[in-house]
């Protein structure tokens, strides 16, 4: 899935959507704190990568600076349950799991999503998403998108 944010000023939009994730590009471990491989999606714009997991129980958001992540293709979501105090993605769990990539030729991350103020006539922001769900086995693999 694609999505395109852009402001205006007047006149006419150009709008272009950024190319999807290559086919087969990412993989998640089956886990309950996975391990996201492929995280190499190329675009000059390319800001920030977003890992989320979800089911009817917990939710895991987690916010990748491309200069935060450096060379590294692969990210561990960390263990914290015994820090926070919330129970892991239980075993045989569905796990819902959305992997963006988030371009834009501007710094970004620092826009407030609760203050309309902060996006101008030049925000620019493409998402694109690659999503798909695992059961939490501890074993395996699947591949995005």
């Amino acid at each position: 899935m694609l999505e395109r944010f852009k402001g205006a000023g007047g006149g006419a939009i150009t709008l272009a959507l950024p190319n999807p994730w290559p086919a087969n590009s990412l993989t998640v471990t089956c886990e309950a704190h996975p391990t996201v491989s492929g995280l190499s999606y190329a675009d000059p714009n390319l800001r920030a990568y977003t890992i989320e997991l979800e089911n009817s129980t917990l939710i895991y958001q987690v916010t990748l600076g491309k200069g935060w992540l450096g060379n590294a293709t692969s990210y561990t979501v960390p263990d914290l349950s015994s820090q926070l105090g919330y129970t892991p993605f239980a075993t045989l769990a569905t796990v819902n799991v959305s992997i963006t990539a988030l371009l834009s030729p501007a710094n970004v991350l620092s826009l407030d999503v609760n203050d309309p103020a902060s996006f101008t006539a030049t925000t620019d922001i493409s998402l694109v998403h690659a999503t798909g769900q695992y059961t939490q086995s501890g074993m395996g693999t699947i591949t995005l998108p």
